[in-house]
């Protein structure tokens, strides 16, 4: 064993001990909005709202933190399985719905029902490609809608997910130039939006997969790219095991 890999990790031990409080917190505030200590009145119900949503954003930060540190000494243990392309697409619409509504943005996806399979960490990569998501709806606050779709590459080893945001109308929103690289690899940004840019990139990497950066004028797409593992010979939905722990 190295030096390196004896030398004491402070955040070993500190997802259980700062999950275990969170959890506490959540269950409380989920009791509290079930009404099983009386009911609540509609302000009250606002605030037990905002305690459950701060709640579960905390928790998926202190993930965030914990997979970057295990990915930067090299200890992310991924837990790959195959996952229909389709399906993946659909988990994303799902985790980014509330989201797209806070953001005021119509959030639409384009059916995607080819048998094409990538064999990924299905929690992990949806995180990812939600982190992608996200920064597009922030650039997409004016445009009005957000567009997410997937393709095969022509030689068909490739996996696409396209991610852009659209005018009201039919086309890309004029106003909205192409995201700058810096923003997208961290740049300037701090906190939590540097956190996830880099947790993205790393996730994504560790897939052998990439983000391609649109930089057409007008243009504001990102499009992931994932290595296929397989395809099959009927729809996304009947891959064996491919929709497991994707929702």
């Amino acid at each position: 064993m190295n030096e390196r890999s004896e030398a004491p990790r402070p955040l070993d031990g500190v997802g259980h001990d700062l999950r275990g409080p969170l959890a506490t917190i959540l269950g409380n505030a989920e009791v509290l909005r079930d009404g099983y200590h009386g009911g609540l009145t509609e302000r009250q119900q606002r605030c037990v709202a905002a305690i459950e949503r701060a709640g579960r954003t905390l928790l998926e930060r202190l993930g965030d933190v914990l997979d970057f540190a295990a990915g930067e000494r090299g200890a992310l243990e991924l837990d790959r399985a195959p996952v229909a392309l389709g399906a993946l697409l659909r988990g994303l619409e799902a985790r980014c719905a509330e989201a797209a509504l806070r953001a005021g943005v119509a959030l639409e996806v384009a059916p995607f029902e080819r048998p094409a399979v990538v064999l990924i960490d299905a929690r992990r990569v949806e995180r990812a490609l939600a982190i992608v998501v996200e920064r597009v709806l922030q650039a997409a606050a004016s445009a009005g809608r957000v567009r997410m779709a997937a393709s095969i590459a022509p030689a068909a080893d490739v996996a696409r997910i396209h991610v852009e945001a659209l005018a009201a109308g039919d086309g890309p929103p004029s106003a909205a130039g192409p995201p700058s690289t810096a923003v997208w690899r961290g740049g300037a940004r701090r906190g939590a939006e540097a956190l996830g840019v880099a947790l993205m990139d790393q996730i994504l990497a560790l897939h052998g997969g990439r983000v391609r950066v649109a930089r057409e004028p007008g243009v504001h797409r990102v499009d992931v790219e994932l290595p296929c593992a397989a395809q099959g010979g009927g729809p996304d939905g009947a891959v064996a095991g491919a929709q497991g722990g994707v929702g």
